[in-house]
């Protein structure tokens, strides 16, 4: 009896732990692509300031 109430005890314990591996695993990829995403708008973003630079130094010529 007491054996069995331990063993459930431990079963729910172990399943939580799986739980919050599992949604540290989808939060981590999460923040992996929005890390992503804004490395992609930062190279953009450099890239278009440099060409509007260009632009600039070119126009004043």
């Amino acid at each position: 009896m007491v054996k069995s109430k331990v063993q459930k005890i431990e079963q729910k314990a172990q399943e939580q732990l799986e739980m919050t591996k599992r949604k540290a695993v989808i939060q981590a990829e999460h923040a992996r692509k929005t890390a992503a995403s804004a490395a992609w708008w930062l190279i953009i973003t450099v890239v278009f300031s440099a060409e509007a630079a260009m632009l600039g130094a070119w126009i004043e010529l």
